[in-house]
């Protein structure tokens, strides 16, 4: 079995008028969703075995916020490919994923993450809010078996449900 986690970053800030989509920093809600949702996380015993993350500022920041509070801690590999990436270019990063990995999380930006997570399990998500996360599981020996539809909906948690 594989299994995908896809997280969308923490909510950003925008009072800076002048300043560049990728360098946003994140905003004080965006702070307290990210302690909120490792917390929930903790009690995963499938937690990745490898962390992805776009490069864009407020992308890295809640991968290392969840990195440092979740249960197994590692070495984020990042990639600009991830900065507002499309399905096919989500598939084709899972695709391509080291088989010995069982369990992989994304940290990236909508719409794409949440366009994938449908994707990939045919469940209706609409959209996902910022530090949310979607848990798929997929009945595969090998990432390149991850295709439309193969997915299967586990959870899908999101700081409103925590009250923040």
């Amino acid at each position: 079995m594989k299994i995908v986690y896809l997280i969308r970053h923490a909510k950003s800030d925008w009072t800076q008028a002048n300043e560049k989509d990728f360098d946003r920093n994140l905003n004080h809600r965006g702070l307290r969703q990210i302690p909120v949702i490792a917390s929930a996380l903790k009690g995963d015993p499938d937690w990745c075995d490898q962390l992805y993350s776009s490069t864009a500022k407020r992308a890295l920041l809640t991968a290392n916020g969840i990195n440092g509070l979740a249960p197994t801690r590692f070495e984020i590999q990042c990639s600009d490919h991830l900065y507002l990436p499309s399905v096919p270019t989500l598939l084709k990063w899972v695709n391509q994923t080291p088989d010995v990995l069982q369990s992989v999380g994304i940290i990236c930006h909508n719409p794409g993450i949440t366009d994938f997570a449908e994707y990939l399990c045919g469940a209706f998500i609409g959209n996902m809010p910022t530090c949310s996360v979607v848990k798929i599981t997929f009945p595969a020996n090998r990432w390149i078996e991850i295709s439309k539809d193969t997915g299967q909906l586990k959870s899908f948690i999101y700081p409103a449900q925590f009250g923040i």
